[in-house]
């Protein structure tokens, strides 16, 4: 094997498959070469920063040793199981045993001629026959920075159905790998249809995609998956995770819009100042109003993402919350009117949970327009394509595991991860764990416990766990308000007519006795 254009494009093209997200790609690089991504691609979009990455890497001799690395952490992945030599031999230099397969993967680099600009050019066109004598210059926006190209041996996890999939070693109960080994990347399991209709709608100007669910249920990781189609059509996207917005930021709305304002410019690298449009006649929303569209959108040719993840860290912050949801959703009946607003597409993705003590005029919330996604629980199917991913086929009841955790995306995640970690545990272990109080999910259900107790809904769901048969709601107010309550946790569904039951028996069993 060398390393030419195809065999570089196809490496590329792995690293976005499995490593979703430019800070993925980061802590592998980190992990596999002892090098900050950020050094050597700077802050990019994941596409630009697996080329820059893998050009560098060939500069400096590294790439050999990222490619192994890829093999060794990925040896589940298309990429890593079908590229051994078809003679292997213990004694050939540049070679290493890919864990979990009996195949050898040559690291031997090779020539890569083809200029920098011309390989881009060419990569998002999806030629990759570049010659030596067909060099061309690609000037200004780089059109490889925004563009996905799919291969026949790359997993795509935002469209298609599972059996348009190559197989995993994975799948195969007799391939499980070995269960001391852990997973360095997180699992992902795909909503196709709801990711298709979020596709759908970022492709209309203007539009605004709302995405909630109870907490830890997928959120982040389906804005990951949109984050990668809009990038894949050309847009410009910008993820802001308003969790992470530190407390000086949060002491006044002036504030909060400033650092807002600031991030999707430095992330977006426009460098028009702030202060030439804050205005304090006209307040801080009319400014900041006026920064998105003259400084931000008249300087992009293309659409604009601008997703925002976790936007319920501000509904305990009232006085920003709710002018900034008055922003948002201005935005949004802008672009029936202005053509320069039509360019922005937005994604708001909140918890259900703290929504509960959330009161917004209706005719301000931006949750009640748009395009609405409600995330539902991972089904039979979904649970059995994970139980796969984690290598774990051979040794899980899928029915007894769906029975304990139902399909709720963490905690399948906490009870696989717990489960591989050790090949002697089994699901009595896991049930065992489940009634400690430092459990693996003592963490997750304390959590809940603070929730309901702070809502005063705990007297409900410990009825709800004790009852043998599906819980039959009341017909006065405060019941039924506690039974919606508890459906947007995640905790409880809706069964028949009026009727509740916990979501697991991991539920059932540690709320039923609960003082």
């Amino acid at each position: 094997m060398t390393w030419d254009n195809t065999r570089k494009k196809q490496f590329r093209e792995a690293l976005q498959d499995v490593y979703r997200s430019y800070g993925d790609l980061q802590i592998f690089v980190r992990d596999a070469i002892d090098r900050n991504l950020a050094e050597i691609v700077g802050q990019s979009g994941l596409t630009g920063a697996a080329f820059e990455l893998l050009e560098w890497a060939q500069a400096k001799g590294e790439i050999d040793r990222l490619y192994a690395a890829f093999c060794r952490e990925n040896d589940h992945h298309p990429f890593a199981i079908g590229n051994g030599s078809q003679n292997p031999s213990p004694d050939t230099p540049n070679q290493s045993a890919s864990p979990g397969s009996n195949t050898t993967i040559n690291t031997q680099g090779g020539d890569y001629r083809e200029t920098h600009n011309r390989d881009r050019a060419q990569y998002a066109e999806g030629n990759i026959d570049n010659r030596a004598d067909q060099s061309r210059e690609q000037k200004g926006v780089n059109a490889n920075d925004n563009a996905v190209v799919n291969i026949g041996t790359v997993i795509n996890h935002y469209g298609g159905s599972s059996s348009d999939r190559p197989p995993s070693a994975s799948a195969d109960p007799s391939s499980d790998p070995p269960s001391d080994i852990e997973m360095t990347e997180k699992p992902y399991v795909s909503h196709r249809a709801i990711e298709g209709v979020c596709q759908a709608a970022l492709t209309q100007p203007g539009s605004l995609v709302r995405i909630k669910a109870p907490h830890r249920f997928g959120k982040t990781e389906l804005i990951s998956q949109l984050q990668a189609f809009a990038e894949g059509e050309g847009y410009k996207v910008v993820v802001l995770d308003l969790n992470r917005v530190e407390a000086p930021s949060l002491e006044s709305l002036d504030r909060f819009l400033r650092w807002f304002c600031k991030r999707i410019a430095r992330k977006l690298r426009i460098r028009e100042p702030i202060d030439e449009y804050w205005d304090e006649g006209l307040g801080c929303n009319a400014s900041c109003s006026d920064y998105i569209g003259e400084a931000i959108l008249e300087n992009l040719d293309e659409p604009l993402v601008l997703a925002l993840d976790n936007v319920d860290a501000l509904f305990e912050h009232r006085a920003i919350v709710l002018d900034f949801f008055k922003l948002v959703r201005s935005w949004y009946e802008e672009a029936r009117r202005e053509p320069e607003w039509r360019k922005l597409r937005q994604v708001v993705a909140y918890s259900t949970e703290p929504y509960e003590f959330l009161e917004i005029p209706h005719e301000h919330s931006p949750l009640n327009i748009g395009e609405p996604i409600e995330l539902p629980a991972f089904d039979q199917t979904q649970v059995r394509e994970l139980v796969a991913q984690f290598g774990l086929t051979s040794r899980v009841d899928l029915d007894r595991l769906y029975t304990m955790l139902d399909g709720h995306p963490e905690l399948l995640q906490i009870g696989l991860k717990f489960l591989r970690l050790d090949a002697r545990r089994s699901l009595d272990d896991l049930w065992a764990e489940s009634n400690k109080m430092a459990g693996v999910f003592s963490s997750h259900l304390d959590g809940l416990e603070k929730l309901l107790r702070k809502s005063g809904h705990l007297a409900v769901m410990r009825r709800v766990a004790k009852s043998a048969e599906p819980f039959a709601v009341a017909r006065e107010k405060a019941d039924r308000d506690a039974a919606v309550a508890l459906v947007r946790f995640g905790l409880v569904r809706e069964v028949g007519d009026r009727c509740i039951e916990p979501r697991c028996e991991l539920y059932r069993e540690h709320f039923r006795d609960l003082a």
